[in-house]
């Protein structure tokens, strides 16, 4: 055996019988929840029940970080927009058309938090364009936030559905 068998023997090219995409998954997902426009979950929650730094804290990252979103959008080129469109357009041909199981596992996460993206996008958008602060900018990060968990409970349930699937098709032994 070779280094080359055995790197690729570690990586498991097989990614949705392997424990190391699970992993990812919910590293991704939980990441995704935890820090909504800029403001981790626990300063919101604090602000929520009062504590005036908090208050301060969420008004002060939100607007930095919607107003961050707003402006780096606003400078995308077509070039990159061009760019990125390509690399979705190749993953999915290489995960449906070619049926490469790791194109399809990077289709399942890449494509959900897409949405996530553009759903955190609209969000600072009105957050930019209403200058909210306070409890209506508390209520959007939460809106927000509810939004992309129902996104990451779907996305999972879908994975999870489509890689068992995946697995019980694949015969044992290559038969």
């Amino acid at each position: 055996m070779n280094f080359f068998d055995t790197v690729l023997d570690l990586i498991d090219m097989r990614s949705f019988s392997s424990l190391w995409f699970w992993i990812v998954l919910a590293w991704v997902w939980t990441r995704a929840t935890f820090r909504v426009l800029g403001v981790p979950i626990d300063i919101l929650a604090e602000a929520e029940r009062g504590d005036p730094h908090a208050v301060d804290d969420v008004d002060g990252l939100g607007e930095m970080a919607a107003r961050r979103l707003v402006a780096r959008h606003a400078a995308m080129s077509l070039w990159e927009l061009a760019a990125l469109a390509f690399v979705f357009t190749v993953l999915v041909l290489l995960a449906w058309l070619y049926r490469i199981e790791l194109a399809q596992a990077l289709v399942c996460l890449a494509v959900p938090l897409a949405v996530v993206h553009w759903l955190t996008l609209r969000s600072a958008r009105r957050v930019v364009a209403a200058a909210q602060q306070g409890e209506t900018l508390r209520r959007t990060i939460s809106a927000l936030r509810l939004r992309i968990q129902a996104v990451a409970v779907v996305a999972i349930f879908v994975t999870t559905l489509y890689g068992m699937q995946q697995n019980l098709s694949i015969r044992p032994f290559g038969g």
